[in-house]
């Protein structure tokens, strides 16, 4: 499921990264698969938490093999991906640190997610949902962009100036797809997908956050 029409973009960014900081050839293997992992990993829980009915261009997982299973298969590629990351350094140290950072984005993806799951854009106000965009995009998707491009660069062994450039790069990167994905979701809707889950889950999109910056809050 992990390799099924995924653009693994993620794994593009984390060998560009790791070309960055001086790494020669190919990044290893396993911390590639580790970020993919974790990357489908939340895709398959959000899907189930959003009831969404696709997932690239292909029927949602629970929506294939059910709930519980999907669930159940979703938080195997998290144990998964940290199992993976522990093993793509020879260095104890290394390995501490790669897991450590693995456990952490894990946590605060999730944290992104609560937020775009308790808030409804009829619930807050232009400025609050400019805000709220930021920080979904921010935690959600940001964070776990930046956990590739920080995993290239310190499989190359890049100096702590080099890791906290790359991090900061890589989650500026994950903003702007989540306003990509918020974007194509519309549009493809408009023209007449039946994808629509932030429209039908009310969800805080960039859309409506740029939509606030422009209008007034009556309009809005």
């Amino acid at each position: 499921y992990p390799g099924v029409c995924g653009k693994r973009f993620r794994a593009t960014l984390l060998q560009r990264a790791f070309e960055f900081a001086g790494g020669q050839g190919e990044a290893p293997v396993a911390i590639i698969d580790a970020v993919e992992m974790l990357h489908t990993g939340s895709l398959v829980l959000d899907d189930f938490e959003d009831d969404s009915v696709t997932r690239r261009k292909q029927p949602a997982l629970h929506r294939v093999i059910g709930p519980a299973r999907a669930v159940n298969a979703g938080n195997w590629m998290y144990f998964r991906a940290l199992e993976l990351a522990a093993a793509a350094s020879e260095d104890p140290l290394k390995s501490v640190a790669v897991l450590k950072k693995f456990i952490e984005v894990a946590r605060q993806c999730h944290e992104g997610q609560a937020i775009d799951l308790s808030t409804r854009i009829d619930e807050v106000t232009p400025r609050q949902a400019q805000a709220t965009a930021l920080s979904i995009s921010r935690w959600k998707t940001g964070r776990l962009v930046s956990l590739a491009a920080w995993c290239g660069a310190q499989a190359a062994a890049g100096d702590a100036q080099t890791l906290r450039a790359v991090a900061a790069f890589g989650c500026q990167v994950g903003i702007c797809l989540q306003m990509k994905n918020d974007l194509d979701e519309l549009t493809d809707f408009i023209g007449g997908a039946e994808r629509c889950d932030d429209l039908r889950n009310r969800r805080v999109t960039w859309p409506w956050a740029w939509a606030a910056g422009r209008l007034s809050g009556k309009r809005f």
